[in-house]
């Protein structure tokens, strides 16, 4: 089924999803949800959206930075591995205020896009940014 064009034949398409995970349904079909990595987040037909791999979208560095504590369960490795990564100056680069280390959105975006992941954010109730693995594609009602 093509994006382009309306009504085929008697059925109507609906879209779903934003960006590159736009899909068209025909009216009766089943549809796809998109299930957040927080198990008490309820599922959307929205497709995650995912992060600009640059970093530069409007606004990005008005967001706060990652604590360690977000890196961590971001990249879902124990807190003593961000802290070795952070000492040995591997990992995501981050820097430290007071005696905490945080992590710029754009700088910790960049690192994941050179180790192959993209981040994404959900489209439900959290409104949480994991990678983009991290989402489950399932059958919708």
């Amino acid at each position: 089924m093509t994006k382009a064009g309306g009504a085929t034949g008697n059925s109507r398409r609906r879209r779903l999803g934003i960006g590159r995970d736009d899909r068209y349904v025909e009216d009766g079909a089943m549809a796809t949800l998109w299930s957040c990595p927080k198990s008490d987040c309820p599922p959307t037909e929205t497709a995650p959206l995912d992060v600009p791999a640059s970093g530069e979208a409007a606004g990005a560095e008005s967001e706060p930075p990652f604590t360690t504590d977000e890196v961590a369960a971001l990249l879902n490795v124990p807190l003593n591995t961000i802290y070795k990564w952070h000492k040995e100056g591997t990992g995501p680069p981050g820097y430290q205020t007071h005696k905490e280390s945080q992590y710029r959105r754009s700088d910790v975006v960049r690192w994941l896009a050179e180790q192959g992941f993209t981040l994404a954010v959900c489209q439900s109730e959290c409104g949480r940014t994991y990678t983009r693995t991290a989402f489950k594609a399932m059958p919708g009602p």
